[in-house]
């Protein structure tokens, strides 16, 4: 299930962060940024309320906002929790020629650091 991130959910988002951000997948984030950002995040829990995954929506004007720190539990990969947090949010595929240029610079950045 999917749901708002809550107090008590920023350890295990850290948590999780921290452990893509050593294997190099993605960029860590200290837990003052995610108390500053809780209100972005959503988490995907077990039915036990246990934090799987986690996704920050940041909005950056009208009409465009960016995914951030997208992370799911190396257990849960590959079984849609991913995916399903873009479904739920109403985000649907677009030809990246849709982008705006500016996007497409940042693409060029992450796959650098990133090694795509």
């Amino acid at each position: 299930m999917i749901r708002k991130a809550m107090l008590k959910d920023i350890k295990a988002i850290h948590g999780l962060l921290q452990y893509y951000g050593t294997k190099g997948d993605l960029l860590p984030r200290p837990l003052t940024e995610l108390y500053d950002h809780l209100r972005d995040f959503s988490v995907f829990v077990t039915p036990e309320d246990e934090v799987i995954g986690c996704c920050a929506l940041q909005f950056c004007w009208e009409d465009l906002a960016e995914i951030r720190s997208l992370a799911v539990m190396p257990d849960y990969l590959n079984k849609g929790v991913g995916s399903e947090f873009f479904e739920r949010l109403g985000f649907v595929r677009i030809d990246r020629s849709m982008l705006p240029l500016k996007i497409w610079g940042g693409m060029s950045e992450l796959r650098q650091v990133s090694g795509l």
